[in-house]
């Protein structure tokens, strides 16, 4: 152990001033992958002969069947699901088609690069967007997201289910998943309890007053039914920013 006057030089010492830290250099490396459109026709009509569709003109009127249907273009982050938005617009551009054919959700930031800030959408607009790609005949028609927002809406889905099998409102279809998520005991009953409290103070966006009385019912509603009582004030926390925002399933 190096003792400087500090007491803390060992790594300054024998790794910096010796020279065994050294400054990393390195290149991203060209990843172009390019399909040839002639092996691509030729392989797409293959397989089309293979499924016994050698019309072309039965052919055709399948593809125009498929324009109509929905797709999920799932990117590995957010500058990826903007680069595919960018490229897909020009594309689209050429074909004649609307510019809002694709639509690009994620979720942003505040130091997001000048690119990604090209894509930020505000909840009312991200929200109208999402149920008019679960409709056939409104835009967009791909939907461009990450592998994490696809689970969350992949999980929406799911509540949706749940609320139509159940015959819950969307208000309890949310606080049963989310109480269900975070191992909480008898989910129904204290999802029931909760929306009772919420349902009881409506103002409580506006009214501190009512805001303050509202957490407290839910605080104690979750103490009473969590073996982990460390876990009851990030879970509120968690409730009530999601509610706050309006951004509540359904």
């Amino acid at each position: 152990m190096d003792l400087t006057a500090y007491g803390k030089g060992t790594f300054k010492t024998f790794c910096i001033n010796d020279g065994t830290t050294l400054p990393l250099y390195y290149q991203l490396a060209p990843n172009a992958m390019l399909v040839p459109h002639d092996t691509l026709d030729a392989e797409f009509l293959s397989l089309a002969e293979a499924e016994g569709i050698a019309d072309i003109e039965e052919l055709n009127k399948i593809l125009e069947r498929a324009v109509n249907l929905k797709a999920f273009l799932v990117a590995v982050d957010r500058e990826a699901c903007a680069l595919y938005k960018q490229a897909l617009d020009v594309i689209f551009s050429e074909l004649g088609l609307p510019s809002d054919t694709a639509q690009v959700v994620f979720t942003d930031n505040n130091n997001d690069s000048a690119l990604l800030k090209q894509f930020h959408l505000d909840a009312k607009l991200e929200r109208q967007i999402r149920k008019s790609f679960c409709k056939l005949e409104q835009q967009p028609k791909i939907l461009i997201v990450t592998e994490k927002l696809l689970a969350e809406l992949s999980r929406n889905e799911e509540r949706k289910k749940q609320q139509d099998e159940k015959g819950m409102d969307a208000l309890t279809i949310f606080l049963n998943s989310s109480l269900r998520e975070a191992n909480i005991n008898n989910p129904d009953a204290v999802s029931q309890q909760i929306k009772a409290a919420f349902v009881n103070h409506p103002n409580w966006k506006s009214s501190e007053a009512a805001w303050r009385e509202l957490r407290n019912q839910v605080t104690f509603a979750l103490y009473a039914e969590c073996d982990q009582p460390d876990q009851v004030t990030p879970l509120v926390d968690s409730l009530f920013t999601t509610l706050a925002k309006g951004d509540r399933p359904g």
